[in-house]
């Protein structure tokens, strides 16, 4: 028995060690957009903005589905579009 714990203590250590190891030597997500050369930092940026805004939507998407209401009292989300669209629009 005294084996077997022995080798349950070393396992563990191994283990743990391991894993201490490697979060001591894994690089933060800020760390490796850092290091990204300008042009691909912006498009991470973009594509973590966009990111947001889907979860943004996904969360108001939710509780609209949790609520009671019928979908025709639900208002649409807010969207700030800042790009400009392809169609022009004309004034009233």
């Amino acid at each position: 028995m005294n084996r077997v714990a022995t080798a349950c203590l070393l396992f563990s250590g191994v283990v743990g060690g391991a894993y201490m190891l490697m979060v001591y030597t894994s690089p933060t997500p800020d760390d490796l957009l850092k290091r990204l050369p300008p042009q691909q930092q912006r498009e991470a940026q973009e594509k973590l903005q966009h990111t947001s805004k889907h979860e943004a939507l996904f969360r108001i998407v939710k509780e609209n589905a949790e609520s009671n209401r019928p979908i025709w009292q639900v208002a649409p989300p807010e969207q700030n579009n800042t790009t400009s669209s392809s169609t022009p629009t004309k004034a009233a």
